[in-house]
């Protein structure tokens, strides 16, 4: 594609492309800052959609904080999206970033996609099942699922993470 040629996306691709960008660098061990800045983006992007359609609560929302704790809330959710996109307030700000955001934001990103769009692609189901099978206290699966989680928890370990997404993922014809 030529630079100059315009390209017509919409907020849900946008979100999408994100999405799925960010999830190919989370197992492939990738920059965790570009991981963290794109999943967040898309997360927002989703969010707010899914607040003006009226759609489901996201880890955005307030629905569940207590009143007058909103704006904690909003800084502790965004405090690293903030600081690696603005420069304005604190040029020399030094951030002790952790980068287990930005999986939050990636399911829950999948999850608000799924609900706008009825859709399930492949990388975002490859993502979510990767965390029902690592973070099983996050993830509740479905009860006919279960047995599939067992196994598969048995047979990627934690370490197994890009092993997992080069045999099981979408990419793996073009590898």
């Amino acid at each position: 594609m030529e630079d100059d040629q315009k390209i017509s996306v919409s907020k849900l691709d946008a979100a999408r492309a994100q999405l799925e960008t960010a999830i190919r660098l989370y197992f492939t061990d990738g920059e965790p800052i570009a991981v963290h800045t794109l999943a967040a983006a898309a997360h927002q992007i989703l969010h707010d959609i899914s607040e003006k359609r009226g759609g489901p609560s996201s880890v955005r929302g307030f629905q569940f904080i207590r009143p007058g704790f909103e704006k904690d809330w909003h800084q502790t959710v965004t405090a690293e999206q903030n600081f690696f996109k603005h420069a304005d307030r604190d040029p020399d700000a030094v951030l002790e970033f952790l980068p287990r955001k930005a999986p939050v934001f990636i399911v829950d990103g999948c999850q608000l996609y799924r609900w706008l769009t009825d859709e399930w692609p492949p990388l975002f189901k490859l993502f979510t099942t990767w965390m029902a099978l690592r973070k099983p206290k996050w993830i509740i699966p479905a009860p006919e699922d279960e047995e599939f989680y067992r196994s598969f928890r048995e047979h990627y370990k934690e370490s197994d993470k890009l092993r997992f997404y080069q045999e099981l993922g979408p990419d793996r014809a073009r590898s």
